[in-house]
């Protein structure tokens, strides 16, 4: 047996299917939404790597246009330092982003300077050994300015004089000079820039702290990926312990570079979106759970209550109770419509009962009459015989009138069985033949015999057509009992039995004396009728009669 669905659960899952595709696109466009955010913010990164990378560049190519230009000047070219130390001097003031400028000799010792220091050895520089060994424009990491005493990098062009000496201009970038270069404004709240020399001292950083100045060793991941990803498309990289978008790119000169290193937090771009998909999120679970609420209403309203009222009504139908009525919404829908239907059936069905009641009252009427005239038309041809019966001289004749007495009356307890039992369409034959046997046990109790009747077995149901035939078998066989099968005894018994099977029988014994034979036609008509009827049933009749008594068995196909 399949298992019951209630059209609570169909609704539930009706609405739960509607509503899944939006929860799977809202979600679908948060994860969108923090997708584009991710890769917007790489490419913010990359843009900043970008611009910060060239800005440097545009630092180191100002520092070499500076230094191109010393050396056309004669004081270089002839030697004349001291007046080259007042125009090294003069730039200083009129370009304020060096900390010095100064010129050295082939041994290191600084000839020339914008300070008006000189005298000094610089031999011991990493930036004029790189420049002395390969004679080429050199870029150079932190330094802390002898002369000057400021954090700076140094700028290193070698020029030779008229005479062919070297000559080694220095130009020494202060770092303090950074956030005025570089576009900072640029950069968002949880970016950070790092300018990294090729030794991995930090060069310049937009965060302040502890272990973020100047001329400090940087993070080992920053420096490794600075050096390792220079140029390369931004990744998501892990430094310390945070997950951040990391590009860098790099400028460099005579085996000499100065890396540039852009990240961001990938938490603060999560945070700064996180607030929007929250925002989305909520509004969607808000917006879900109202179109639940407000779906599982309407349908609770417009189609759960009105089909249990449907319901109910089919049930109250069902139970015979034809007045039930639904009320109808104004709105007209299917549901209405079914409403309306079921109304009208009810109408109908209603109609149809009390036509059918009365049409029964009729037939009852008419039934009842019907007995009445049966019963009295009965009754008046039994007196009429019983009184030509009265009026007989001859006792054969008063015998054969009395027996037409009793045959009226068996067919008069047939229809009285009937109608005392309310069922036209079968007669029960066990109850008809207790009636017929206590008549014609007082009809015949003036032969002088004190006999009884017993009826027993199972009931058998027969139709009106049948019933007939067998009542008046069954009259024939009981009246020759209690007229020939006690002759001269004070007492006696018939016994009727019914049994069902194959074919239904009927068993008359009586524990009389019993007949001979040739006997059997001493009673012609009453012989002859009991084979008649026999014969209406399509059964057959078999007697066996000795000295303990007679049996009769009548056996037919039971209808």
């Amino acid at each position: 047996m399949r298992r019951k669905v209630k059209i609570w659960s169909k609704i539930l899952f009706t609405v739960f299917v509607a509503i899944v595709p939006t929860v799977a696109i809202t979600l679908f466009s948060a994860y969108s939404f923090l997708r584009a955010n991710e890769r917007e913010a790489a490419s913010r990164v990359d843009a900043l790597r970008e611009s910060f990378t060239n800005e440097q560049r545009l630092i180191t190519m100002n520092a070499l246009q500076t230094l191109l230009a010393i050396s056309q000047t004669r004081s270089v070219q002839n030697k004349d330092y001291a007046y080259l130390s007042i125009y090294l001097r003069d730039l200083m003031r009129l370009y304020p982003d060096y900390a010095v400028l100064l010129a050295a000799n082939e041994e290191g010792t600084v000839i020339a300077s914008g300070v008006q220091k000189t005298g000094y050895s610089v031999a011991d520089r990493d930036y004029l050994s790189q420049a002395r060994h390969n004679r080429r424009f050199t870029l150079s990491g932190y330094i802390m300015s002898r002369s000057t005493g400021i954090p700076s990098m140094t700028y290193t062009l070698p020029v030779i004089d008229q005479a062919g000496d070297v000559v080694f201009l220095i130009a020494t970038y202060s770092l303090e000079k950074y956030a005025r270069e570089l576009s900072l404004s640029r950069l968002g709240s949880a970016s950070v820039l790092e300018i990294i020399d090729h030794d991995g001292l930090r060069l310049f950083t937009n965060r302040v702290g502890p272990g973020r100045e100047v001329g400090a060793p940087v993070d080992e991941d920053i420096y490794r990926l600075a050096r390792e990803r220079s140029g390369a498309q931004p990744l998501q990289a892990t430094i310390g312990e945070e997950r951040v978008f990391f590009a860098s790119g790099a400028v460099s000169e005579n085996e000499r570079s100065v890396y540039v290193a852009v990240y961001e937090p990938i938490s603060a771009v999560y945070r700064d979106v996180g607030f929007p998909v929250a925002r989305m999120v909520t509004m969607m679970a808000l917006a879900t759970l109202l179109a639940f609420a407000v779906s599982v209403g309407l349908a609770r309203r417009l189609i759960v209550v009105r089909i249990e009222r449907l319901t109910e009504q089919s049930r109250l139908l069902a139970a015979g109770d034809l007045s039930a009525r639904l009320a109808l919404n104004r709105a007209r829908d299917e549901i209405t419509d079914l409403i309306d239907s079921f109304n009208e059936m009810a109408s109908s069905l209603e109609e149809r009962s009390m036509s059918n009641m009365r049409a029964l009252s009729e037939k009852e009427s008419l039934l009842e009459e019907l007995r009445k005239r049966v019963a009295s038309n009965l009754q008046v041809m039994s007196s009429m015989v019983s009184l030509q019966a009265d009026n007989a001289s001859e006792d054969a004749v008063r015998r054969a009138l009395t027996a037409t007495q009793s045959r009226i009356m068996a067919m008069s307890l047939v229809y009285e069985t009937i109608w005392r039992n309310a069922d036209v369409s079968r007669v029960s034959m066990r109850r008809f033949a207790t009636g017929l046997c206590d008549y014609l046990v007082s009809t015949y109790e003036n032969v002088g015999t004190q006999v009884s009747c017993a009826v027993s077995g199972e009931d058998v149901l027969l139709s009106l057509d049948f019933a007939i035939p067998l009542a008046l078998a069954l009259n024939e066989i009981v009246t020759n009992c209690l007229v020939h099968a006690f002759p001269g005894r004070v007492g006696g018994l018939v016994r009727v039995e019914f049994s069902r099977g194959e074919r239904a029988r009927m068993t008359v014994v009586d524990d009389g004396f019993g007949f001979e034979a040739t006997a059997r036609r001493g009673d012609t008509l009453g012989y002859v009728l009991i084979e008649a009827l026999a014969d209406q049933l399509c059964g057959e009749v078999s007697v066996s009669s000795g000295p303990g008594g007679t049996t009769v068995v009548l056996s037919f196909p039971e209808r």
